[in-house]
């Protein structure tokens, strides 16, 4: 298999998911693996993956390839974040390190009609031998969840143990402390560390503790050999039972300190019995958590996935025509259009290709394509008004279902299905729409665009169904009316049209893609009629009965005063985040020598993004 890992941030940074990412390289390549690790989704198509891997739910589905997410945090960090809980429901499955998160997931996508795989994922460590030999001290490394939460209890613990700290040293830090080791990011160091240390220290956030999620300090301590000493955690209780040693760490620091140092005599006093706490931690790893078993499931939850692709039984063998318009692009993105349907997982998918323009090349070249997708050939007047190819090729459609697809654009390989998957569970809708990811070309730079739950008052002034986002049933080609005989805005103008008497319905699937190219004249060359056609639209619509009663004025009100709480709390996490960046003076330098290669590709959206990740890390 190829793996591949969707980072939420560059990819050779110095930090815990680095780290992880080195152990689950070591381990695929003991299976001969290839695996990569990127936060660009155009290099992780460029690998051509079996199965992505996403890290963190930040990062929603953007790839056309099989993607589980790794849950692997509680879900107290994204709980609460409508752009984070979106993000999660695009995966086609996830990986859970316990089942708090697991049932919360469950809850979440209950209502979506997708093939969802699940499966289990802890940030662990690639298999490896109990260690043998002298040991001394215990460890504590100093990163990620604690940022100086438990410096009053370390102070107390190093004056009466030997304490081994971790992590990249600071001017913050207490002089009368250990000074810190830093270990290379390199998969292996830590374990080698904690394989000479009698015990660690593993602690876990708050928001661990509540979710019962473990950290992956467990899990190094017990491939390394280092008697694990937890806080009270319901996963470390349930899986480790009796071989660990458990500490109430919400108790004054000097008694957590003394607890922890009454535990460190016991074992010094204990030896035989602490190595039997040793091999019962690492045989519990070795047989159930560690990368080289959970390697083992991801075959099958591949092919769970492509196989959760499929159209529903009782809709497979009807037919979807898709219509695509062409006539004044590069013929090689009609190509590329129609090998996009020619992937659909639906087996009955046709192609109507409306030529508005050079008719005889484009039959010519579709006579050419090799494959097995029936495409059909008609024409349509070259009268400079985008809306008549659109309508010549509605008024064409002879099938139980139909979609559009722009001659620039692409869809994903269950873009049908899905559509058809969630018109099969909801047979009271009429059209299934999904979100859209915005490919900017030539770089192919990939983001989230539009996903989102149907509003019709909200849809009346914002389209955020794309073009080639949706499926519907061919019953509501009668409700599209005569040709408008607009320049531009045509599919919005459709849309509204259906909207007035259907139901629309989303996927919650990222599976439209929306290719972008401003400097390319047939993308982008109609941007200055759209004024007069929205002026059109609206008085085509002015009598339509789609503009909803109004709601009542407390619903109003509510709605308002939690819009403007969420934008006060994004506003504070941004700021939180500016701060931490700010203070970060050690790699501070480094980062702004990377913003702009950073803006080029991201945006100001993956600034505010990456400061927002700043700012709900733990102990910030």
């Amino acid at each position: 298999m190829r793996i591949a890992v969707h980072a939420m941030t560059k990819a050779d940074w110095p930090m815990a998911e680095f780290e992880h990412f080195r152990r689950l390289e070591i381990a695929c390549g003991r299976r001969d693996w290839p695996c990569m690790r990127s936060d660009d989704p155009a290099a992780i198509i460029a690998f051509t993956p079996d199965l992505v891997l996403v890290e963190h739910f930040i990062v929603p589905k953007l790839t056309p390839f099989p993607t589980l997410g790794l849950l692997w945090n509680p879900p107290g960090f994204w709980e609460g974040q409508p752009d984070y809980i979106e993000n999660i429901v695009t995966y086609d499955g996830h990986l859970f390190a316990d089942g708090a998160t697991r049932r919360h997931i469950r809850d979440l996508i209950a209502a979506v009609p997708a093939g969802f795989v699940e499966g289990t994922w802890v940030p662990s460590c690639q298999a490896a031998p109990l260690p043998q030999g002298a040991r001394s001290g215990l460890a504590y490394f100093e990163v990620g969840w604690d940022r100086g939460r438990h410096r009053a209890m370390i102070e107390a613990l190093s004056k009466t143990v030997l304490l081994h700290r971790y992590g990249v040293p600071s001017r913050h830090d207490p002089p009368d402390l250990p000074p810190k080791t830093t270990l290379p990011f390199d998969g292996e160091s830590v374990v080698a560390e904690l394989g000479r240390r009698t015990a660690a220290l593993c602690f876990h956030s708050d928001a661990h503790r509540r979710g019962g999620t473990p950290a992956g300090r467990v899990f190094e301590a017990a491939i390394g050999g280092a008697v694990i000493l937890s806080d009270e955690h319901a996963f470390v209780r349930e899986v480790f039972g009796d071989a660990a040693l458990y500490v109430d760490s919400t108790a004054p620091p000097e008694t957590v300190a003394a607890a922890i140092a009454r535990h460190l005599a016991w074992i010094d006093a204990h030896p035989d019995a602490a190595e039997a706490m040793r091999a019962t931690a690492h045989r519990i790893v070795s047989e159930r958590f560690t990368y080289d078993r959970l390697l083992d499931q991801l075959p099958a939850l591949t092919a769970a996935v492509r196989a959760g692709w499929a159209s529903p039984p009782d809709l497979a063998d009807q037919a979807v025509t898709v219509v695509v318009r062409s006539g004044d692009r590069d013929l090689a993105m009609l190509d590329r259009a129609l090998d996009s349907l020619e992937r659909q997982t639906h087996p009955t998918v046709r192609a109507l290709v409306v030529a508005w323009r050079d008719a005889d090349a484009i039959r010519a070249r579709v006579a050419a394509r090799p494959g097995r997708l029936p495409v059909r050939v008609i024409e349509s007047p070259d009268n400079g008004r985008r809306s008549t190819a659109l309508w010549t090729g509605l008024a064409a459609v002879d099938t139980p279902f139909f979609a559009v697809l722009d001659d620039d654009d692409t869809v994903m390989p269950n873009h049908v299905a899905a559509g058809l998957a969630t018109l099969a569970a909801y047979p009271g809708f009429d059209l299934a729409y999904s979100g859209s990811v915005a490919v900017d070309e030539p770089g192919g730079i990939r983001s989230r665009l539009l996903l989102a739950r149907f509003d019709a008052t909200r849809f009346r002034t914002e389209n955020f169904i794309a073009s080639n986002a949706w499926v519907a049933r061919s019953d509501l080609l009668r409700r599209a009316g005569p040709d408008p005989e607009l320049v531009v805005g045509e599919d919005y103008y459709l849309l509204l049209r259906f909207s007035a008497s259907a139901r629309f319905v989303p996927t919650w699937r990222l599976t439209a893609e929306y290719r972008r190219r401003a400097d390319d004249p047939s993308h982008s060359g109609f941007a200055d009629k759209l004024p007069e056609a929205q002026t059109r639209i609206d008085r085509r619509l002015h009598f339509a009965p789609i503009d909803l009663p109004a709601p009542p004025h407390d619903v109003v009100a509510e709605a308002e005063a939690e819009r403007i709480l969420r934008k006060l709390v994004r506003r504070r996490r941004l700021r939180k985040g500016l701060v931490s960046y700010l203070r970060d003076v050690r790699g501070l330098p480094a980062r702004l020598l990377r913003l702009p290669v950073f803006l080029a590709r991201h945006g100001l959206r993956g600034v505010r993004e990456r400061l927002l990740v700043r700012a709900l890390r733990p102990g910030r």
